[in-house]
């Protein structure tokens, strides 16, 4: 007998799945203790409709990303002014939050968790990724030059 899985069944299937499973086993335990329903015809055409548009929707989502992909990397460079000692030592150091922050004044909104990246101590030229999608990773130079203080 054909079911629609409407929880998880170990050894059986995961939940929204369409499973072949013995008669008794599939009235006795699933249909009756509410883990599945019989899989008719109208169930299996709901079930793959629902499976196309969750892959359009993913679909979408990917190509939004490939698109944001595109415009962070047609930056080019983001250049950050840091404090730093007579010897070039930047004082402190450039964030995910700043990065984060830069890109949103250029009109590119990211979230801090999508920026991978350490702490940048380091005057210089740099290499980040921002994972916008799985599979769909940018990449954007940052660099930094040091901004002298003054003596008094």
């Amino acid at each position: 007998m054909k079911v629609f899985l409407l929880r998880d069944v170990p050894k059986v299937g995961r939940a929204g799945d369409i499973v072949e499973v013995n008669d008794g086993y599939a009235r006795n335990f699933l249909i009756k203790n509410g883990f599945a329903e019989v899989a008719t015809d109208s169930v299996i055409r709901k079930v793959e409709n629902e499976k196309r548009l969750a892959k359009s929707r993913e679909n979408s989502k990917k190509g939004k990303a490939e698109l944001l992909k595109a415009e962070i990397e047609n930056i080019g460079e983001v250049v950050f002014e840091k404090s730093s000692s007579k010897e070039g030592k930047i004082f402190g150091s450039v964030s995910s939050i700043e990065v984060m922050e830069e890109l949103k004044k250029r009109g590119i909104s990211v979230e801090k968790g999508m920026i991978h990246m350490d702490h940048i101590k380091e005057a210089g030229t740099h290499e980040i990724k921002i994972k916008l999608y799985p599979g769909v990773e940018a990449t954007l130079q940052i660099r930094v030059v040091p901004k002298e203080i003054g003596t008094h």
